[in-house]
């Protein structure tokens, strides 16, 4: 397109040579070009464009975090246009503008120490308590300007130990022992007689025999001599 209107403005400005204005006509082209050029550049940049607004730059990002992400807040303002968000004990910023994205660490401070980040209630700050030994330090992160300051409070990590529970110790109940017999049991009085189908077995009772008292037994006299 650029090169079509030099080639007209070449054109018309040899058709107005014989002309005695033709200098003021050729400034007035000149100006019609420059300007027909400035608006094909300005028009082609708004065309192209910054990319997305912040916050549906923001929406975007939030769709495709990885699992395990928390969004810890969003300041869509043209002041911070930033998004902070935790992953596996790391704290990233986002700008909405310039699309870029940064870890947030603190010097001396190893990657992946951060526990917990909470947005402040002016939220102006982000507090992070980030675990070193068996220590909590507490930081804070100012969001207008990024700067993380120690704020020299420390609690000590309590392990929590593993509670068992013990289960109730019941005694098993031993069972009487039964005795055996060891000694050759009595053979049965009626062991000779059939036992065979058909047949029933009677037992007789054993009754004891009664003695036999003497009967009319002759009386003694007594003959006294006196």
């Amino acid at each position: 397109m650029d090169k079509n209107l030099k080639e007209e403005t070449t054109k018309l400005v040899n058709n107005v040579k014989g002309n005695p204005y033709w200098k003021w006509i050729a400034l007035a082209v000149l100006g019609l070009l420059v300007g027909l050029m400035a608006y094909c550049s300005s028009s082609s940049k708004e065309s192209s464009g910054p990319g997305l607004p912040v916050a549906e730059a923001f929406d975007s990002l939030t769709a495709v975090l990885p699992k395990g992400s928390v969004v810890v807040a969003r300041f869509p303002d043209e002041e911070r246009a930033d998004m902070y968000y935790m992953n596996s004990g790391v704290l990233y910023c986002f700008n909405g503008k310039s699309k870029l994205l940064e870890e947030m660490g603190i010097t001396g401070v190893p990657s992946g120490s951060y526990v917990d980040a909470k947005l402040s209630q002016d939220e102006k700050y982000i507090m992070l308590t980030v675990r070193q030994g068996k220590l909590d330090k507490l930081y804070r992160l100012n969001t207008m300007n990024r700067n993380i300051v120690d704020m020299d409070k420390s609690t000590i990590v309590v392990e929590e130990e593993e509670v068992v529970e013990e289960k109730a110790y019941k005694p098993v109940e031993k069972k009487p022992e039964v005795p055996q017999i060891t000694e050759p049991l009595p053979e049965a009085a009626f062991a000779d007689e059939p036992t065979g189908a058909g047949h029933e077995v009677k037992k007789e009772s054993a009754e004891p025999k009664k003695s036999a008292e003497p009967t009319n037994a002759p009386e003694v006299t007594t003959i006294s001599t006196e």
